[in-house]
């Protein structure tokens, strides 16, 4: 049963502050590429532990600024 939650949720949520800033996505998926629109359209940091992480979906997978990657990002680019 938990997983289907997971999988299928009822709704997603973008929350900043405290504060829920985009809602009604019917997917993760959704939810995180206008989390990641967000964050690149805002000049945000990426959260700490994360950025690597961030970074290597904007820069690789989407293709947002890829002409300028950092070391972390670019060695994990080349090893796939």
């Amino acid at each position: 049963m938990v997983s289907s939650l997971v999988q299928s949720p009822h709704q997603v949520s973008i929350i900043h502050e405290d504060r829920v800033v985009m809602h009604s996505f019917q997917s993760w998926p959704d939810a995180f590429l206008a989390l990641i629109g967000l964050v690149y359209a805002l000049h945000l940091d990426y959260p700490k532990p994360m950025s690597s992480s961030f970074l290597f979906i904007q820069k690789v997978l989407l293709n947002l600024d890829g002409d300028r990657m950092n070391p972390k990002v670019l060695a994990l680019k080349n090893q796939l």
